[in-house]
């Protein structure tokens, strides 16, 4: 059930953006600062969920979502994702055990998925209610954004977890008299749980973003249905760990596929892979080209491989590279399956 700031239950999902409480918040959202908090950046790319894991015993003693975040995060960690046109970016925080902390990058594919879905509520129960932000699925034209956020809220509102929204800049509020959006970014800092219409600089946003920008190629090695990719920010050691697959991808004439991309000139590739190629960032080319240049790179059999990097104020260290030799270890990895998932039957 989703709730709103008040505590009140509403009658549907669809007209929640309309709640003249989540208008109101998505204008003094809109008139924060498009810079991006300082400290660890937990970058969530699209298809990808980031979340804080091992909250532990701060998580058990915490009250609500605010102490759970003052608790947590300490120096302060920034719960980021950006580039969200017709896609849909979700952050929540919520007390209890174990805790949650986590920003997910939706877009129309998850959207569709059961278990994508089910992982957005992944260990939210009833105990405790979590504080909810959605930022990004513009009205453009198609419609692409707008199912994106129909689908998102209409399960929402039939999950069991206990939902606070704290903001919901999306659909025609999101959009702007020319058509344009009017956000594409949320930087959620812990723990001030302050939200900001922010994105980094393209080469701020994380370790390896063409190589997370790739994984869809690999689908086939963990599942049908589309499932968000776990990035894990783990306390107290303060390390990112994000398990990837490398190799050649099992996906059918995926080289083929990305050899035809590359030859395309900037605005045909831009007009193949965006659902608004209007309005996407200046570096929405060049991100593809490096996605699809490393998946032509990639030989030998699939493989998934855990990194770790630790924070080094202004940029992730590399420190490992394990081999997750359990494929179906490596697959829960990857996707971010969990149990408990606080999602109606």
């Amino acid at each position: 059930m989703v709730r709103l700031i008040d505590g009140h239950p509403i009658a549907d999902a669809a007209s929640l953006p309309n709640h003249p409480r989540l208008v109101q918040a998505s204008a003094r959202f809109l008139a924060q600062p498009d810079t991006v908090p300082e400290g660890p950046l937990i970058y969530a790319c699209q298809g990808e969920i980031a979340s804080i894991d091992g909250l532990g015993v701060a998580a058990q003693a915490a009250t609500d979502a605010t102490s759970i975040a003052v608790a947590a995060a300490t120096p302060p960690v920034v719960l980021c994702a950006s580039d969200a046109t017709t896609c849909l970016i979700v952050a929540i925080v919520a007390a209890g055990s174990p805790g949650v902390a986590r920003i997910i990058h939706h877009d129309e594919h998850t959207t569709r998925s059961r278990a994508a879905l089910q992982q957005t509520v992944a260990g939210l129960g009833c105990r405790h209610t979590a504080k909810l932000w959605l930022v990004g699925a513009y009205a453009e034209a198609d419609g692409v954004g707008s199912k994106v956020l129909l689908q998102l809220l209409g399960f929402l509102h039939a999950c069991t977890a206990r939902l606070e929204v704290q903001l919901c800049c999306a659909g025609s509020h999101n959009t702007a008299a020319d058509g344009a959006p009017r956000c594409t970014a949320l930087a959620l800092h812990l723990p001030s749980l302050e939200a900001r219409p922010a994105a980094p600089p393209p080469d701020q946003r994380g370790p390896w973003i063409p190589a997370r920008a790739a994984q869809w190629a690999f689908r086939g090695a963990v599942s049908a249905e589309s499932q968000l990719r776990q990035v894990l920010f783990a306390l107290p050691e303060r390390q990112l760990h994000v398990t990837l697959y490398g190799g050649r991808p099992p996906l059918p004439h995926a080289h083929q596929f990305a050899a035809v991309m590359l030859a395309l000139e900037d605005e045909q590739l831009l007009q193949h892979c965006s659902t608004s190629p209007l309005h996407e960032p200046p570096h929405f080319v060049a991100d593809q080209r490096a996605s699809l240049r490393w998946l032509l790179q990639q030989a030998g059999p699939p493989e998934a491989v855990e990194h770790s990097f630790s924070w080094e104020g202004g940029w992730w260290r590399h420190n490992s590279a394990t081999p997750v030799a359990d494929a179906v270890a490596s697959a829960a990895r990857l996707a971010g399956t969990a149990v408990g998932t606080g999602a109606a039957p």
